[in-house]
């Protein structure tokens, strides 16, 4: 981990990322090995490449199944991207129940419980509204995929 701190500080990403990706192989406790995939998470977010980070933090759930940050770091990177999705404001609230679903299972992680339910308070305001739902014909519970590069497909729900 050492090594990779001095690398990122010389400005050596990719000598960096490969380090602490060898370091998770290799790392046999779950939860060090989760804490590696997520750190690595974090850098490929500060990168602007949210594609990668997703990828990590589901690494990191895989080492450490339930591991309620890196829930809030997918949750954290769907929220941050629903403007930039779409320019609909409908398809935007879609990625936020994206968001919200995966705060919610940080939930169950005593943890982060906190830290989730901060998010949730945050972002339930932004679901879609009953109205939003009428104009285009969908009932809460119908399933919507979210688009964009999260794809995930979303229970629909109504703000109130």
């Amino acid at each position: 981990m050492y090594v990779a701190k001095q690398m990122m500080e010389s400005g050596d990403m990719d000598g960096a990322m490969a380090k602490l990706e060898e370091v998770a192989a290799s790392e046999s406790s779950p939860d060090t090995k989760a804490a590696v995939y997520l750190q690595i998470a974090s850098i490929m977010r500060k990168e602007g490449q949210k594609g990668k980070a997703r990828q990590y933090a589901n690494q990191a759930l895989q080492a450490k199944p339930g591991y309620g940050k890196a829930y809030i770091m997918l949750g954290d990177l769907y929220a941050s991207s629903s403007s930039s999705c779409s320019t609909d404001p409908f398809q935007q609230r879609l990625v936020i129940i994206a968001a919200l679903n995966k705060y919610a299972q940080a939930k169950s992680d005593p943890e982060s419980a906190s830290t989730a339910q901060s998010r949730i308070n945050k972002y339930s305001g932004s679901l879609p509204t009953k109205e939003m739902l009428f104009e285009r014909g969908i009932k809460p519970g119908e399933s919507r995929s979210t688009g964009c590069w999260i794809g995930e497909t979303v229970s629909v729900r109504a703000a109130g």
